[in-house]
């Protein structure tokens, strides 16, 4: 399966807000998947959300048993963080490192592409859309409890 990801900052209603978006279509069925939200403060940059559209990513693919994934992203730290070609520092960082890791041994074998951003790539520019779009979406109230108690257990 294939998920074009990007994440987005913006003010909205006098806050910093950060969405996330990944769009893919299911392998199988052929169905449109859309997965976005907005971070609200917990992120108060577009990383934050170029980070969260990714673990989301994969996160839909261990739920629904699918066994290769290509994350397509235009921030290079997506890719080189899991890959380890960059140290993960930040908290968010390690975060997506520690579910690129917990996807590989739930069989979830993740690659990573990076295309250019705001390059005429359609579904890139899709999801760069969305996540804006996300932005504007009421806070999600609390983190995926599968994401904390995944923490709970390192």
């Amino acid at each position: 399966m294939r998920f074009y990801t990007d994440g987005s900052s913006k003010s909205h209603n006098n806050k910093r807000q950060c969405g996330f978006a990944a769009i893919g279509v299911h392998p199988q069925t052929r169905q449109e998947i859309t997965l976005m939200g907005n971070l609200g403060e917990r992120s108060n940059n577009q990383i934050g959300g170029e980070i969260e559209a990714a673990i989301r990513a994969i996160d839909y693919c261990m739920r629904n048993k699918i066994e290769n994934l290509e994350i397509v992203h235009d921030y290079t730290g997506i890719g080189n963080w899991p890959t380890r070609k960059w140290i993960a520092k930040d908290p968010d960082a390690r975060r997506l490192v520690a579910w690129h890791d917990k996807g590989r041994k739930m069989g979830v074998n993740t690659t990573y592409r990076w295309v250019k951003g705001h390059s005429g790539d359609k579904d890139n520019d899709i999801a760069d859309k969305l996540a804006a779009e996300a932005c504007t979406l009421p806070e999600e109230e609390a983190l995926n409890l599968s994401i904390i108690k995944f923490y709970e257990n390192k």
